[in-house]
């Protein structure tokens, strides 16, 4: 996944700052974009073996640059969504060890935050179930990007006073 800013890689709560150069990557748990003051970054969390998403999210026509937090690991998703209480939170339908409706179960425990699951898989029954577990929408990949701006923006209107 090529970056084309300032990065800040992070293992959980221990970040580790790096200047990233055109075409650098990031593989493993971290977060992504640094705006100026973290106070006026919306918090994305995305917990998918998939980091395709973190793209879009970083090319959100908005004020400030957000913050993408970014993990494969179910169980560091839960921790980095104690310890940073993201705005908006991205789960992968198929995780290692958990299935992302089940990790939507856990999360809707302690965040309310606008909760999306993704997956290839085009399955009503699927759908349902993510819904039913406490996801604010299932949508199925390939993600549009103009799509998903359209769906974060309509979420970010309903469940933050943010402006986008």
């Amino acid at each position: 996944m090529p970056l084309n800013q300032l990065t800040c890689a992070m293992h959980l709560d221990q970040p580790v700052f790096v200047n990233n150069l055109q075409g650098s990557t990031i593989k493993s748990s971290g977060i992504i974009g640094l705006p100026e003051t973290l106070e006026d970054c919306m918090k994305f969390l995305v917990i998918d073996n998939d980091p395709a998403i973190i793209d879009i999210i970083q090319n959100l026509p908005v004020d400030s640059p957000p913050m993408v937090l970014y993990t494969s690991s179910p169980k560091d998703g839960i921790t980095l969504v104690k310890l940073h209480q993201p705005e908006f939170i991205f789960i992968g339908a198929l995780l290692d060890g958990i299935s992302g409706i089940e990790l939507c179960k856990v999360v809707r425990q302690f965040s309310k935050a606008p909760l999306f699951i993704s997956s290839a898989l085009d399955d009503p029954q699927i759908l349902v179930a993510a819904l039913n577990a406490g996801a604010d929408d299932y949508l199925i990949k390939p993600i549009s990007n103009r799509v998903l701006a359209a769906k974060i923006k309509a979420s970010v209107r309903r469940f933050t006073t943010r402006p986008l």
